[in-house]
């Protein structure tokens, strides 16, 4: 089993190290030029809500070759399935919200200001029964915002619904896999 680095606000660490950075704007997603979708959700959407908007801030198309990074906004009880990435380590800050982290079939409790290092081929995912999730991501190379393009919808687009094998299909281009 690969470690998490996660630490909690509260400064409580779980397998691992890392520091918290001080996120002072309420404002999280949108500036620069940035590119929003409307997130695939496992249960479906409603006509008037997403699985969820993903702002992608950097990528290759503004610069960086190396790494990749944005927003998610994820209302409460969408939670992201479990997956793992075979070429990419992936990095969280939650700037809202509160939920679970589970790692490795482990559940890590997360609010407001924790930091979270997934390390590449690590089982992760996330759950949000009574709060919204606002999370910063970054991953390294990049490539994921490739993948959350291609299964994305623009806003106000007619949802696409798929089956989680067809989701694993397009995954799998990206070195991407979910359970």
């Amino acid at each position: 089993m690969q470690e998490c680095l996660l630490l909690t606000q509260s400064g409580h660490f779980k397998n691992c190290y890392i520091a918290i950075s001080s996120m002072r704007s309420k404002h999280w997603g949108g500036t620069g030029g940035a590119t929003r979708l409307c997130a695939w959700s496992p249960r479906g959407r409603t006509s008037d809500s997403c699985g969820g908007d993903i702002f992608i801030n950097v990528d290759p198309s503004k610069g960086s070759n190396s790494l990749a990074t944005g927003t998610q906004q994820i209302p409460v009880g969408i939670g992201i399935p479990i997956h793992r990435h075979f070429f990419m380590d992936e990095a969280f800050y939650v700037i809202e919200g509160s939920g679970s982290l589970i790692l490795d079939d482990l559940r890590y409790p997360i609010v407001k200001g924790a930091s979270i290092f997934i390390p590449m081929n690590s089982w992760h995912g996330f759950e949000n029964a009574s709060d919204q999730l606002v999370l910063l991501w970054t991953v390294a190379p990049a490539g994921l915002e490739c993948f959350f393009r291609e299964i994305a919808t623009r806003p106000g687009a007619p949802p696409i619904q798929r089956s989680k094998e067809q989701l694993n299909e397009i995954a799998s281009k990206y070195g991407t896999e979910f359970r």
